[in-house]
C-alpha cells in the first residue's frame, strides 16, 4: 500500500517540506520539495507614491470627484508615476439602483455614482500631460446588515453594466490616459457562495477588471500555513481569498495592510504572503499584488502607507514563487 509522507528538513539555504512516497517499510523516494517560508530577512524597498482611496462622502458633487481626478492629475505629473484610486461607493441595496455609503450610510443612486466616477476621470484628463496613466475603480462590498447588501447575479450585473456605462462614456470622450474597473472589499463578513454569485453576474456585463481591497480575517497569519486549504472565518478558507483576489480572470489584489500584529490584531502581511504561496501550491497563484492599502484612521492601524507596502513587500518577496513588486501603495485618510 503506498503512502505519502510530509516531513521538514533544513539546510543552508532553509526550510524545505519534503513530499515523499512509502513503497515498503524503511523504503522512501523523495518526489519533490517545496521551500517553506520563515522570517523574512527585511529589506527597505522603493514605496510608490501614494494614492488615494476615498470613502464617497454623500454632499460629493461632480466638482468635488473633478477636483479629485486634478489632485490625482497634477500628484502623478510630479512624480511621473501612474495611479490607482478606489471610490468606494458602499454596500448595494436590493435592486442593486444604488448604495448606502460608507460611514452616513446615506443612499446614493447607481446613476449619480457614475456620473461622479466619470467626473473624475474628466478632472484627470483636463490637469494631466497624458503622459502618466490612472486606473479608477467603482467600489462596493459585501458587507451585509439590515439595509444591504445584497449579493445576488442580478446586482453583480448591474454593477458590471454600470462599470462599463462609464468605460464606454470615456471611450466615446477620447480620455486616453485613464481606465475604469470594478472594485470590491471582499471580507468574510457573508457566505462565500453569495460572493461568487455575484462576480459571475460582474463577468457576465462587462470585462473590466475588479480589484479586491477587502481582508483575510481569520486566516492564518504566521509562516508555514501554506500547503492544506486553512479554514478562516465564516465558511471562508484560504482558497475562498484567493478566489476573492486573484483565482477569477478579472480579479486583482489590493490588499488592505492595516495592522503588522498590533493591538491584538492579525499580522494581515503575513495572512496574504500565506495565501498567495497556497495560491501557488493549488495551482492558482502566485497571487499579482497590484498594491497595498494602508488607513492610518482606522481604529488600532500601526500601519502607515509606507510601511504597509514594505511589510507586503518582505513577506511575499521571501520565497521565490511569491516574489514580485506591487505597482501601486494607496491610502485612506
Amino acid at each position: 500500500m503506498l503512502n505519502e509522507l510530509e516531513v521538514v528538513l533544513e539546510n543552508g539555504s532553509g526550510k524545505f517540506r519534503v513530499l515523499a512516497m512509502k513503497l515498503i517499510a524503511g523504503t522512501f523516494v523523495v518526489l519533490g520539495s517545496i521551500p517553506l517560508l520563515s522570517a523574512p530577512a527585511f529589506a527597505n524597498p522603493v514605496v510608490p507614491p501614494i494614492d488615494n482611496f476615498y470613502y464617497v462622502p454623500y454632499y460629493a458633487s461632480a466638482a468635488t470627484t473633478n477636483t479629485w481626478g486634478c489632485d490625482q492629475a497634477q500628484a502623478d505629473a510630479n512624480t511621473g508615476h501612474n495611479s490607482i484610486v478606489v471610490l468606494d461607493f458602499g454596500r448595494q441595496n436590493a435592486s442593486g439602483s444604488g448604495t448606502y455609503l460608507i460611514g452616513s450610510n446615506s443612499f446614493m443612486a447607481l446613476s449619480t455614482e457614475q456620473a461622479l466616477t466619470e467626473q473624475f476621470a474628466l478632472g484627470y484628463q483636463q490637469c494631466g500631460t497624458h503622459a502618466e496613466y490612472l486606473t479608477l475603480t467603482m467600489g462596493t462590498t459585501n458587507y451585509s446588515n439590515s439595509t444591504g447588501s445584497n449579493l445576488t447575479y442580478s446586482n453583480g450585473s448591474i454593477w458590471g453594466q454600470t462599470v462599463q456605462g462609464a468605460i464606454n462614456n470615456i471611450v466615446s470622450a477620447n480620455y486616453v490616459n485613464v481606465t475604469i474597473d470594478g472594485a470590491g472589499d471582499w471580507e468574510s463578513w457573508g457566505a462565500f457562495s453569495e460572493l461568487v454569485n455575484w462576480e459571475s453576474g460582474y463577468v457576465s456585463a462587462t470585462n473590466a477588471s475588479i480589484y479586491d481591497f477587502g481582508t483575510a480575517d481569520g486566516c492564518r497569519d504566521y509562516y508555514n500555513q501554506e500547503l492544506n486549504n486553512h479554514y478562516c472565518n465564516n465558511g471562508w478558507y484560504q482558497d475562498s481569498v484567493v478566489t476573492a483576489s486573484w483565482g477569477w480572470p478579472p480579479a486583482f489584489a489590493l490588499p488592505e495592510i492595516y495592522y503588522n500584529g498590533c493591538n491584538s490584531y492579525a499580522v494581515e502581511d503575513i495572512q496574504w504572503g500565506m495565501i498567495s504561496l497556497r495560491a501557488v501550491n493549488n495551482g492558482t497563484g502566485p497571487i499579482y499584488f497590484s498594491g497595498s492599502l494602508a488607513s492610518p484612521s482606522a481604529p488600532g492601524s500601526c500601519e502607515s502607507p509606507q510601511g504597509a507596502y514594505i511589510d507586503l513587500w518582505n513577506v511575499i518577496n521571501n520565497t521565490p514563487s511569491t516574489a514580485m513588486t506591487p505597482n501601486f501603495a494607496t491610502s485612506l485618510g
